[in-house]
């Protein structure tokens, strides 16, 4: 099997330094899927930033051998020189620690706000909403944790690293057709966010929402009749 080197800037305000990683190369891998397997196989303490995984939210923006680019949309095979990676922080902003950069300084305090389970922030320029979910690990397996809730403390057990590795398993198997479905109703329902401020639409079960009707049988190559069987979606997609 074919190996990465990985160069990872790791430090914080005060400064840092690259450390190097060997990383297996797959098929259609992604910077963040390199990422991510260093941080959760080859060194926990490494820390990074992403939301959304399908380039809409550009939370995981890095430098990538010396570019800004949003990791979850660059493929290894288009930037890798030879099987070589730089990764660092997105350069000329203030290091929160690793490949964390304060990346909206700018943001006011109405733009953050606490709800149940989260913490919402949105983007004046785009619109864009993006939860940030503090996860409670107490030493499960799987990244197995608890979702808690500000109000009352109550505990959800969760784990985003299963919802993740159960979406890209679909998401393999579905290559093209899931993927652009999936992106096209976060776009609408980031459009029904904007008319109405009450709507509510969460990106996760979106996915999942599609997931299940893939399972079920969807024919996914034809989107205008997979939409049609999107729960809903005839009744909310007026104007």
């Amino acid at each position: 099997m074919r190996t990465l080197r990985v160069r990872v800037w790791r430090g914080g305000p005060q400064g840092g330094s690259f450390q190097s990683y060997e990383v297996p190369r797959q098929e259609s891998q992604s910077v963040l899927d390199v990422v991510t397997y260093i941080q959760r196989v080859l060194d926990p303490s490494l820390a990074y930033r992403f939301a959304c995984r399908v380039g809409m939210c550009g939370s995981c923006a890095m430098t990538v051998n010396g570019v800004a680019r949003w990791t979850c949309r660059t493929h290894v095979d288009k930037v890798a020189k030879g099987d070589a990676l730089e990764i660092a922080p997105l350069a000329n902003l203030p290091v929160i620690r690793d490949l964390v950069a304060e990346s909206y300084p700018a943001m006011s305090e109405d733009q953050i706000v606490a709800t149940t389970n989260c913490v919402n922030v949105r983007f004046a320029g785009t619109g864009l909403d993006v939860d940030v979910v503090p996860v409670l690990y107490e030493g499960e397996p799987d990244d197995v944790g608890c979702l808690v809730s500000k109000d009352d403390g109550t505990k959800l057990r969760t784990s985003v690293r299963q919802h993740l590795d159960f979406i890209r398993g679909r998401k393999k198997a579905h290559p093209k057709d899931l993927a652009q479905l999936i992106r096209f109703t976060k776009w609408w329902a980031r459009q029904q966010k904007k008319r109405d401020g009450e709507f509510k639409c969460k990106s996760f079960m979106l996915e999942l929402l599609w997931v299940h009707l893939t399972d079920g049988g969807t024919d996914l190559s034809d989107y205008a009749v997979a939409l049609e069987q999107c729960p809903g979606w005839p009744a909310r997609r007026r104007g």
